[in-house]
């Protein structure tokens, strides 16, 4: 019996690790897909760009459009990043306000970027077709999907470049 036991707490154990990683990575991602994207961030503010720290994101926001109390700003806990949920993130600089949206299940992440900016990236129905096309969300998630800028949070800065 014991040995049951103990089989079960390394298994356990396991999927926790596991799924930290996931979210270690996904994080990480979305760090890196902004400081890829937002070249001039790093030049004009932060030279350290976009980046995590104790599992929150620092410069940018992160919202879940599935379930919007699992949220990155404004709140002292880290967020949870599942395999299976629609993020909306960017830049909290209004100014670098680029909205990327990244829809995570099974495992893999694909990611909208730029949305809604002139004459670049993505539309909002590019990400609105992919979910209709690949997934069954209700009506309540594809309307927080389609109001993807409510679920954000920015600031303005007057701009001052650097010397």
């Amino acid at each position: 019996m014991k040995s049951y036991l103990i089989v079960l707490v390394i298994i356990i154990n396991n999927t926790t690790m596991c799924s930290q990683k996931r979210n270690d990575s996904y994080l990480d991602s979305m760090a890196k897909i902004l400081n890829s994207s937002i070249l001039k961030y790093k030049e004009l503010y932060y030279d350290k760009g976009f980046y995590i720290l104790n599992k929150k994101p620092k410069n940018f926001f992160i919202y879940n459009l599935i379930d919007t109390n699992n949220n990155s700003y404004p709140t002292s806990k880290p967020i949870n990043i599942r395999d299976e949920g629609i993020y909306h993130f960017s830049p909290v600089r209004f100014r670098f306000s680029f909205s990327h949206i990244a829809v995570i299940k099974y495992g893999k992440m694909k990611v909208f970027r730029y949305l809604n900016c002139k004459n670049v990236g993505d539309d909002i129905n590019d990400v609105i077709k992919y979910l209709e096309d690949n997934f069954k969300y209700n009506k309540i998630i594809m309307e927080q999907v389609k109001n993807y800028r409510k679920h954000g949070m920015y600031f303005k800065t007057v701009f001052k470049p650097l010397k």
